[in-house]
């Protein structure tokens, strides 16, 4: 109820108005799910010494109702609480408490129809909810993906109408012409089919798993199949997806170079690192002197005093190469930190690079806070890599590269040096690997990496200023990581393409975007805390964590219980 109340006074609820279903909007979506997941939640099965306890259904179902109507009727006293102030003197101090969050609230009736609605549908979505925690696997998995899916697909209608006219496909029976969200055939349609794909794929994973184990070779078939679909998609979505969300999924991939740079550094080698826009920084500026980008000033544009007008392609090796002795620069200092200090000094060196980079000092050089412009958009005959297109290819040539180095170096002598310094650096040092060594080559190979996604985004935008370096890239490369998964590589692409391009794609979302990080981030610590698609050796560190933190808890319930009980003073034989 709290957090309803929340989202609708931070707007969430109000102002996101694009529909879903039918006339469902996004913002009642969002109003609706708070009651659905603590019915969720409250109903979840317990565990105990390894066994889960699953309640039955009408259990969950009542449970579930009982948490989802408590959370209706704080909703309906906040709404009784506006109404009794009155909107005028609600509006002074939360500015979203609009008349059109009033009439959602009260589904267009007076407010006391309105609280009997919200404490009757809380207790309803609180149901559902309760019900699909206690049904069993083969039913609760297939109907939360099938859910998720079919709310994905009403929002993100800008990619896939344009994918389905370019195919050749009607669409005016999966999208209202009229609301633009799915319509309630579409979305029924949606739900079935995933559903049904879902459950079948659970019913025959392991069969599947099974003969493609005993047939020699057919694993490596299924990984080559699956990497030619993806190559596939990867080449044709441009095509399909129209120059604006093309353009965003450019800046996705810069991001995906971030966060398998920061990958390196805090997902292999553990070094927390939140001063990562120096890479950034490093790669975009560096790019824009090498390449003959020109310096704003307030007589115009006026060559900076050290220029090499490389061509791009020139210029990105020597950017590497400066990226990779700053991480260098930067990762000697902070040798003997770790953790939290380790974090609070990179942050520093991050904010000492901005300031450097719009400094008087280096003026001459990087244009100061008006910054830098007219740099070169790469170009390769007639081919423009400003344009979304070639941009797209561009990016995505230099991730695959990325992707690939981080690979091997995941696997390599190096690589399992880092693990082991993340596991237990004294350790480590105990059987010999240097971790000064080790340390230095993560900070200057993510460092590296990094640099790249900084030398596109010059070429991207063309002009440069410090407002585009500051600690938030930082803060959004590191989320990127912490949602994929730590140490994961697919994880890293998911989390940028869920942190970056969802809201780049859903423009309503723009305002919102750090609430959004935020939450998303709590409920991945709290509910998958090894990410949404977890490295392997992480996923089972992390169990192997939880397994000796439960049975630690367990030895001190079963100590507590055998405890002779205490005699206060005064009593007692006498």
């Amino acid at each position: 109820g709290i957090v309803s109340i929340y989202l609708c006074l931070v707007g969430l609820v109000g102002t996101l108005t694009a529909d879903v279903v039918g006339r469902i909007s996004v913002g009642r979506v969002f109003l609706a799910l708070p009651a659905v997941l603590v019915g969720y939640l409250v109903a979840r099965p317990g565990v105990t010494s390894g066994a889960i306890h699953r309640l039955p259904i009408r259990s969950g179902v009542a449970v579930g109702a009982l948490a989802g109507g408590t959370s209706g009727i704080l909703l309906a006293v906040g709404l009784g609480v506006v109404n009794l102030l009155g909107q005028d003197t609600a509006r002074s101090v939360f500015i979203a408490a609009s008349p059109q969050l009033m009439n959602i609230l009260t589904f267009g009736r007076s407010a006391v129809v309105g609280a009997f609605a919200l404490v009757l549908l809380g207790t309803v979505l609180g149901s559902i909810g309760g019900a699909a925690s206690a049904a069993p696997d083969d039913v609760r998995r297939p109907t939360i993906v099938a859910s998720a899916t079919t709310v994905t697909i009403g929002i993100l209608r800008t990619i896939v109408h344009p994918a389905l006219a370019q195919l050749g496909l009607r669409d005016d029976w999966l999208y209202s012409p009229i609301t633009l969200g799915l319509t309630w055939l579409g979305a029924i349609a949606v739900f079935v089919v995933t559903y049904a794909a879902t459950a079948f794929w659970r019913a025959r994973r392991t069969v599947v798993v099974a003969r493609a184990r005993r047939v020699a070779g057919t694993e490596a078939r299924l990984r080559i199949g699956v990497l030619a679909v993806i190559a596939l998609v990867l080449i044709a979505l441009p095509f399909l997806v129209g120059s604006i969300v093309t353009q965003i999924l450019g800046t996705v991939g810069i991001y995906i170079l971030m966060g398998l740079g920061l990958n390196i550094v805090v997902g292999y080698a553990g070094l927390l690192d939140l001063g990562y826009v120096a890479f950034f920084a490093v790669g975009a500026y560096s790019t824009a002197v090498l390449t003959g980008g020109l310096r704003i000033t307030t007589v115009g544009l006026v060559p900076p005093a050290f220029s090499l007008h490389l061509s791009f392609f020139v210029a990105v090796p020597i950017v590497v190469t400066v990226a990779a002795i700053v991480g260098l620069l930067i990762g000697a200092p902070v040798l003997r930190l770790r953790g939290d200090y380790l974090a609070i000094v990179t942050l520093g060196f991050g904010e000492i690079a901005r300031i450097l980079f719009s400094s008087d000092w280096l003026k001459g050089v990087f244009g100061g806070t008006q910054g830098m412009s007219g740099i070169p958009a790469a170009p390769v005959g007639g081919l423009q890599f400003r344009n979304a297109q070639p941009f797209y290819f561009l990016v995505l040539g230099f991730c695959l590269v990325a992707v690939y180095f981080s690979w091997r170096l995941a696997d390599s002598r190096v690589g399992r040096a880092w693990n082991a310094m993340r596991e237990d650096e004294q350790v480590a040092e105990a059987v010999g690997v240097s971790t000064v060594r080790y340390k230095l080559l993560a900070f200057a190979m993510g460092g590296a990496v990094g640099s790249l996604g900084g030398a596109l985004f010059a070429i991207q935008v063309g002009s440069l200023n410090d407002a585009s370096f500051t600690i938030l890239v930082s803060i959004t490369a590191l989320a990127v990581v912490i949602l994929g998964g730590m140490g994961s590589i697919p994880g890293v692409v998911v989390g940028a393409l869920v942190l970056i391009g969802i809201p780049g794609v859903l423009s309503e979302f723009a305002q919102y975007r750090l609430l959004l990080y935020g939450a998303v981030l709590m409920a991945i610590m709290i509910l998958r805390p090894q990410g949404l698609i977890p490295n392997v050796r992480r996923s089972r560190e992390l169990e192997e964590e939880e397994r000796a933190q439960d049975k630690w808890a367990e030895e001190v319930s079963a100590d507590e219980l055998a405890a002779p009980p205490v005699t206060p003073l005064g009593e007692g034989a006498g």
